[in-house]
């Protein structure tokens, strides 16, 4: 059995029933719209706050998953690269320059996070 396929066989591989994968997949459908709109200067404030939480929690759960991969002794290549995509987005979306924000780009943010 591979290393992915070892791991999401896991209990923790489904957390409320529903797969790793499933929850990462929707948590990236919901970062395009934002990632599409993030430029190195001139990013809404409010849509990096969000993109930075949100990154920053993947992160972390990544360490979580990280050590799970690791006490397993095992490895899975799609996790890792999941892991060097969250980290390297965090970098890029942290050293971005916010506009001033004004209440345009919070009716967008809204907009956004409703699509």
């Amino acid at each position: 059995m591979s290393g992915c396929a070892r791991l999401a066989n896991l209990p923790i591989a489904r957390p409320f029933g529903v797969s790793l994968g499933a929850l990462g997949l929707s948590f990236y459908a919901g970062l395009v719209p934002l990632l599409m709109r993030v430029r190195e200067i001139g990013a809404p404030a409010a849509e990096l706050k969000v993109l930075r939480v949100g990154l920053g929690l993947a992160c972390l759960i990544d360490l979580g998953l990280a050590v799970v991969m690791i006490s397993e002794r095992t490895a899975c290549l799609l996790c890792i690269a999941t892991w060097i995509i969250n980290v390297e987005l965090l970098r890029r979306v942290w050293y971005a320059k916010p506009e001033p924000e004004d209440e345009d780009s919070r009716r967008r943010l809204i907009l956004a996070l409703a699509a």
